[in-house]
């Protein structure tokens, strides 16, 4: 008999405790409420699978068959941008994301973490990767946190009812990064004064968003 395949797994963690909110919701809240949305919206095409929820006091985790791809980020980012190969890339990708959030959105649901980083270009098509920050529909609850920088409208309160209109903006800006190659404007939430955010900017926020989210991922083979 042939030895077994390896399998290349994705380990996504959450810390207790980390990137709390003042409603007591904190990272691990968020990735086993992800878990569980994803358990519901099985079959809609453009979502990982849903994986196996593991929990420990010290952390816990979401492990998940990996998908090989690029980020709608780093394929923006690429040289090659510019060629219109990659932009009809780019915007075939989109119009793929925008019939997964259909679907999502059929369902009451607002992802309201719609971005650049969070988009996977795989091999078959595009995936939206994150769905820690989605609300829920039915769920009357004020919103958990808010999402990445420049794809959401900075002038909403900050506790307002999420909306399909959140994910549109978001759309919207991923739009414009394609047909002006120029990265979405970022407004602070702290109320600074808007600025366009460099590559280098950009890379930056990431690290930090990523760090205060208390989340990390991780790829494996299993034999």
């Amino acid at each position: 008999e042939g030895a077994a395949q390896p399998v290349p797994l994705l380990i996504k963690t959450a810390r207790p405790g980390t990137n709390s909110d003042h409603h007591g919701r904190d990272a691990v809240w968020a990735l086993r409420r992800e878990h569980a949305l994803l358990d519901t919206l099985r079959g809609v095409p453009g979502l990982p699978e849903t994986g196996t929820l593991i929990d420990s006091p010290q952390a816990s985790a979401i492990v998940r068959p990996f998908v090989h791809g690029e980020t709608f980020w780093d394929v923006w980012t690429s040289p090659g941008v510019r060629t219109p190969g990659v932009r009809a890339r780019l915007l075939h990708a989109l119009d793929e994301i925008s019939e997964t959030l259909a679907a999502i959105h059929a369902r009451g649901h607002v992802v309201r973490d719609v971005s650049a980083g969070n988009i996977l270009l795989g091999v078959e098509r595009a995936y939206l990767m994150d769905l820690e920050l989605t609300h829920e529909g039915g769920d009357s609850s004020p919103p958990y946190r808010r999402g990445t920088r420049g794809y959401f409208d900075a002038a909403k309160p900050r506790d307002a009812a999420p909306a399909i209109a959140d994910d549109n903006f978001a759309m919207r800006a991923l739009r414009e990064m394609v047909e002006k190659g120029t990265p979405a404007v970022v407004a602070s939430i702290q109320g600074e004064e808007e600025k366009s955010f460099t590559t280098k900017d950009t890379e930056r926020h990431r690290g930090r968003k990523e760090e205060e989210m208390g989340t990390d991922k991780h790829a494996c083979i299993i034999a």
